[in-house]
């Protein structure tokens, strides 16, 4: 409770937020969120007034200033890696593009057919990279369905979007 109350917590998820931005740790997203949930249910259990001999404190503000506190912590971490699968995903689908479109280029001379014979074997290993960056980020999404985060609407676009043009050129690049 003293670090939320102090903003250490506070400033340790913002310079976290700023460092991880390139390089995301997915871990510490989770230890970060499951120490907010941690702290939500034990503000819940302060009691709305807190009788003295000769006075009642009203706690009720405190509770809702640390719930507060606690709720925009939470939303900045969730809103963080929303940006991150969205990123992810979009990375994902233009390099899917990528290699869709040239598999389905009109070869018509010699040189074009032995210039895809030799893209070929590096296309392989870039889908093979593309579907574990895609699983990873699918995992993430798992997550977060999990803590049951409520995505917008246009994160719901893009992942559904994703999901199926993914399964289109999987199944085109199989053929």
């Amino acid at each position: 409770m003293r670090d939320l109350y102090s903003n250490q917590l506070a400033d340790n998820i913002f310079g976290f937020i700023n460092i991880s931005s390139s390089f995301p740790d997915y871990n510490k997203y989770n230890f970060y969120i499951e120490r907010i949930r941690t702290l939500l249910k034990y503000i819940n259990t302060i009691p709305d007034f807190v009788c003295y001999s000769l006075f009642a404190a009203d706690m009720r503000n405190v509770k809702e200033e640390f719930t507060k506190k606690a709720n925009e912590l939470m939303n900045s971490l969730l809103k963080c890696l929303e940006t991150i699968v969205i990123e992810v995903y979009e990375s994902v689908m233009e390099r899917y593009k990528k290699m869709y479109n040239m598999i389905n280029k009109k070869l018509n001379t010699c040189e074009e057919v032995v210039e895809m014979e030799k893209t070929k074997n590096g296309m392989f290993t870039d889908y093979n990279a593309i579907q574990r960056e895609y699983d990873d980020n699918s995992k993430i999404v798992n997550y977060l369905l999990n803590i049951d985060h409520v995505f917008s609407d246009n994160v719901l676009s893009i992942i559904d979007d994703v999901y199926r043009r993914q399964l289109k050129y999987r199944k085109d690049c199989e053929e």
